[in-house]
């Protein structure tokens, strides 16, 4: 039953901090979407990242957690609003990472 409690509480905190995460990398986006990216909205955006950091590695940390049944059986928002499950959501958070970081090397 505790196993159950902490499996119960450790997805609520998924689901929280993805709600964290898909909000903040929404605004991230729409800072970035331009042609034109000034040191400012780099600045910006980079400040954006550092206030999601404890809740992307609290993420990865609480998913790892959990059990390959349970990481399929957690269904997570995306940005869009689509639910996937719990390995798919990492694979597209760090795909949009990867791309968040070419826009500001540039």
């Amino acid at each position: 039953m505790g196993l159950f409690n902490f499996s119960s509480s450790t997805q609520n905190q998924i689901s929280s901090d993805a709600a964290t995460i898909n909000r903040t990398m929404r605004e991230i986006i729409q800072l970035l979407d331009s042609d034109y990216i000034s040191n400012s909205v780099k600045i910006n955006a980079s400040n954006k990242l550092s206030y999601i950091e404890t809740e992307s590695r609290r993420i990865m940390n609480n998913i790892n957690s959990l059990s390959h049944s349970q990481q399929l059986n957690t269904k997570i928002p995306w940005m869009n609003g689509e639910t996937m499950n719990a390995q798919q959501w990492l694979l597209m958070f760090s795909m949009m990472m990867n791309e968040v970081a070419q826009a500001l090397e540039s």
